[in-house]
């Protein structure tokens, strides 16, 4: 026969042996394992302030910056949050969609060259501490720092800097204990994020016999929410939130976001869709017509308007290379970002191969007047200004400099953006000039492909320079290593300018009938085919003490 003891009638050692093993049972029981939650930013996910979803959970950015702040992506450092002339004070991430006590927090961040900033950890009311510390100095290395703690509620990750340059991060790694619950959270499949094409999302959940409630308009679901049955169809930017119910508990809310990009018919609409920088996507679904490109720069034009392609070099969307006229169709996708007043799409998807060539592409006619006026009609499109004055000065292929130029009392700059231009043009030369018609804030400027889109005007025949009245802007002095060297003025004892030869910068001529001179004056001209004759009037040949001087008085091309 069994014999069945109860607690009861065991003995007072027993009980408290048994009572102790209870407990320890009860309480392994109930212990729920740490986890982690970890996000890595390989590409940029910020092009504006607001919420971004982050491996599953929403962290919403924000910040104090100048001009709206700057926004970027570097492989090393990760998301760019301002630059040198945009940058954040003050930065802020922010989440509330961790559930749980956070134990710790480890962030990997940095900033630009001479970066002065501070870095915090907060969760719920309480700061974490680094070492001893509750904030770390920045530097200009990707580095991690483990901040630790206990406490639950919101993280929230600080910036804030007294120098002016970018800051960046380059992941998040959170360990908490999760909040016990008795209803799991909802999962989706797949998970929230940007689409080009239409999804089906499938919304689960592991508890078992649970009823999912969700809804679509933005709003937390309830028990009374429309109850998930098979998978919900989207193709627009759409917010699913959903929880699981059993019995009278309820999970907490999970959310996914799936975005899809707005379409816009051509370039002028995708400009005229916003006014400042933003992350959402545009599709410009009418055919566009590949004009030039150099390095990130890509420009495109459609009968609307000229546009800017700007392909990140860290992003690196547009695989394809393109000859001009090409006509690219199946939509250009990307965001729009104002780059000191200049438009700007930040592609997010490939372009599609051309399979259409409509030849090289006329640029437009116009005025610098007509820029300055109506400078949205020219933005990025390829112009061609005429018979405009140069303040003379240099282009090379190591700078991005400007000269400015002058029409009708109207002045812009001529900007070697790409530093594909290399020559020196004297104060007054005159000369065509085609490129492409771009904005640096109050700054409108044109920028030649090349040295072939600056045409010097021809002169106007009969030509004549009068020594004696006037320092011609068209001669260009090319001077060898000697000490000679041409120049135009007026030499001591003489009373009036000339071209004459100076081994003193022009203070006294010298001219040696016994030494060759390794100088050159010219005139960049474009002859007429029928021939030019050149005329030298009234040389005089000076008798000085040790040298002759050959004085040019007049020069003339007929």
């Amino acid at each position: 026969m069994k014999r069945i003891y109860s607690l009861k009638t065991l003995s007072r050692t027993m009980q408290s042996f048994l009572a102790m093993v209870l407990v320890t049972l009860m309480a392994v029981g109930s212990v729920v394992a740490q986890t982690t939650y970890t996000h890595t930013f390989t590409a940029k996910t910020w092009s504006a302030l607001g919420e971004q979803s982050l491996n599953g959970v929403n962290w919403t950015a924000a910040g104090t910056a100048t001009d709206g702040g700057f926004f970027g992506y570097d492989n090393t450092k990760g998301q760019q949050f301002g630059s040198g002339s945009k940058p954040f004070s003050a930065l802020t991430l922010t989440t509330s969609e961790i559930a749980g006590t956070v134990t710790s927090v480890k962030v990997n961040t940095s900033g630009a060259n001479s970066i002065n900033a501070t870095f915090k950890v907060k969760v719920g009311d309480t700061y974490f501490t680094s070492g001893g510390a509750d904030n770390i100095a920045v530097t200009n290395t990707a580095t991690d720092y483990t901040f630790t703690g206990s406490a639950s509620g919101n993280v929230v990750l600080e910036w804030a800097q007294t120098s002016s340059k970018a800051m960046y991060i380059k992941s998040i790694e959170v360990t908490y204990t999760p909040a016990a619950v008795a209803v799991a959270a909802p999962v989706f499949a797949p998970v929230a994020g940007l689409y080009y094409t239409a999804q089906n999302v499938a919304i689960t959940c592991e508890t078992a016999d649970a009823i999912i409630h969700y809804t679509l308009d933005g709003t937390a679901p309830t028990a009374q929410s429309p109850i998930y049955s098979a998978p919900i169809a989207v193709n627009t930017t759409t917010t699913i939130k959903a929880i699981a119910v059993k019995g009278t508990d309820n999970s907490t809310v999970a959310s996914a976001t799936y975005t899809f990009p707005v379409e816009v018919a051509n370039i002028a609409a995708f400009k005229a869709a916003s006014t400042a920088t933003n992350s959402t996507v545009y599709k410009i679904t009418g055919d566009v017509t590949f004009v030039f490109e150099n390095g990130a720069n890509i420009y495109v034009q459609d009968t609307t308007g000229g546009l800017l392609i700007y392909d990140n070099p860290q992003t690196n969307m547009i695989s394809r290379t393109y000859n001009e006229g090409d006509v690219i169709s199946g939509g250009v996708y990307g965001s729009y970002t104002l780059y000191n007043g200049l438009v700007e799409l930040i592609p997010t998807k490939d372009l599609a191969a051309s399979t259409t060539n409509t030849g090289a592409v006329a640029p437009i006619l116009a005025t610098v007047a007509d820029i300055k006026a109506n400078y949205a009609q020219f933005e990025s499109k390829l112009v061609k200004i005429s018979d405009v004055t140069f303040a003379g000065g240099s282009f090379n292929t190591n700078s991005a400099t400007n000269i400015n130029v002058e029409q009708d009392g109207q002045t812009m700059q001529v900007r070697n953006v790409y530093k594909t231009l290399d020559m020196t043009i004297p104060a007054g030369f005159k000369a065509d000039v085609t490129g492409l018609v771009l904005r640096y804030n109050t700054n409108f400027q044109i920028a030649p492909r090349d040295n072939d889109d600056i045409k010097f005007a021809p002169a106007t025949l009969p030509y004549t320079v009068d020594f004696d009245q006037n320092v011609d802007p068209g001669f260009v002095f090319v001077n060898e290593t000697g000490n000679d060297k041409w120049f135009i003025g007026q030499p001591q004892g003489f009373d009036n300018n000339k071209l004459f030869i100076s081994s003193n910068n022009g203070v006294t001529n010298k001219y040696d009938v016994n030494t060759r001179s390794d100088v050159l004056a010219i005139r960049d001209i474009i002859i007429p085919d029928k021939g030019v004759l050149f005329i030298f009037y009234r040389p005089i040949l000076a008798d000085l003490p040790t040298h002759y001087s050959l004085l040019p008085t007049h020069y003339s091309l007929l």
